[in-house]
């Protein structure tokens, strides 16, 4: 549907900024599920007419090393778990070894390997502090690569994501928020997931029933004030 520039502004002047012209609001306590619900809803969004600027504030996901020692397997090398913890330490951020002086500056010397990838972890070698007797690392842990998602959003205390778009000139947010709702959401999993639409659509709806209720008193204090006219009129 195709609105003149008149109807437009019109409709903006009746909205709260708020989420943006569709904003669609994602509840759950299942923070991956989340995650997949919200990246499924920007797909379905790309493929409505009219849509631009589609993002979503969903906590992006990073990976880390997730390393068990065995301890009773290192125990037996003389490895203790604090050597293990020292060596990764080293590998994978550095350590300072000495100081380079010169011209009245000093400079930190730092070893560090060139480690990026599991492989090369897994067969990193760590010493025993006490026998001097070396292992690879997969020989006394355990080491997996795990997602971990770095921060977590809540709105009104409650976990949440919005997933919000802006609209091109000539097409409706109110008709892309019916389009999601009636069409695209078909083919969502929700599960475990609570959805709120809170775009423009909604905004006019509250400021049309606000508008209602005040019409309402208007209406009614004026019968009252017509009443009491009569009733003092000799």
């Amino acid at each position: 549907m195709h609105f003149s520039t008149l109807s437009t502004v019109t409709l903006m002047a009746l909205t709260d900024p708020g989420s943006g012209p569709v904003g669609i609001r994602l509840y759950g306590e299942d923070l991956n599920r989340l995650n997949v619900v919200s990246s499924q809803l920007e797909m379905a969004l790309k493929n409505i007419q009219g849509t631009t600027n589609i993002k979503s504030d969903a906590s992006a996901s990073s990976y880390e090393y997730v390393v068990k020692a065995d301890t009773e397997k290192a125990s037996l090398l003389g490895i203790s778990n604090a050597d293990i913890q020292s060596e990764i330490q080293t590998a994978l951020l550095g350590s300072k070894a000495s100081v380079y002086r010169k011209a009245g500056q000093e400079y930190d010397i730092e070893i560090k390997s060139g480690i990026d990838n599991v492989h090369e972890l897994e067969n990193l070698a760590i010493k025993s502090s006490l026998t001097g007797k070396k292992a690879l690392l997969k020989q006394i842990a355990d080491i997996k690569l795990k997602p971990q998602i770095d921060s977590v959003n809540r709105y009104k205390k409650e976990r949440s994501v919005l997933v919000s778009c802006d609209v091109k000139p000539g097409y409706s947010a109110v008709d892309v928020e019916n389009t999601m709702e009636n069409e695209k959401l078909k083919d969502v999993d929700l599960e475990g997931i609570k959805l709120v639409f809170e775009g423009e659509r909604e905004e006019i709806g509250k400021n049309f029933t606000n508008m209602g209720i005040m019409g309402i008193f208007i209406l009614f204090f004026l019968s009252c004030w017509l009443n009491l006219n009569h009733l003092l009129t000799p």
